[in-house]
């Protein structure tokens, strides 16, 4: 197995095999913070020693402890600017696994499609629990460009024109 400290609560966290079976104590932080926990600095002991390691394979679900809110990346019971930081700093991981991601990224993928993009920032939003409204990320925000007032009016003096011509063009000439 394995241990790690989350260098933000210092809560140790850790994962053993057991036959096959991997028993979990809080793995998520291991992956959060990125440093390296005790059976990954000393596999060469477990190989040597004990003969085995453990073959675990998954799928991320959720990142953090026990009953931590989603999009709460520093685990401090809510989701706001200090997180959207992270969010805002991993943005276009997209496909990179975990491992090669910035450390704590992985956490971020909130969907869980490995990769860090606008709809992690969607989730975000919808989980935000700071003061105010969660910031807003430009290349996520979606809003469809609008027209400024002066436009309007150059847009509709254009088009009365091009009417214009377009009904006298068809008024028949006398002769």
């Amino acid at each position: 197995g394995g241990y790690n400290r989350d260098p933000l609560s210092g809560v140790v966290w850790s994962w053993h095999c057991v036959e096959h079976a991997v028993g979990l104590g809080n793995v998520a932080p291991e992956i959060y913070d990125g440093i390296p926990s005790f059976v990954e600095t000393n596999l060469e002991y477990w190989i040597e020693t004990v003969h085995s390691f453990c073959p675990w394979t998954g799928q991320i679900v959720a990142i953090g402890p026990d009953g931590s809110t989603a999009g709460d990346f520093d685990i401090d019971g809510d989701v706001d600017a200090d997180d959207f930081t992270l969010l805002e700093a991993c943005l276009d991981s997209s496909g990179l696994p975990c491992y090669d991601m910035a450390q704590g990224c992985c956490a971020v993928d909130l969907n869980g499609d490995t990769g860090i993009d606008c709809s992690d920032w969607e989730q975000f939003m919808l989980a935000w629990t700071g003061p105010g409204d969660p910031p807003v990320l430009p290349s996520c925000d979606g809003t469809i460009p609008t027209v400024s007032g002066w436009g309007m009016v150059a847009m509709t003096l254009l088009l009365l024109t091009v009417a214009k011509l377009a009904f006298t063009a068809r008024q028949p000439t006398k002769g």
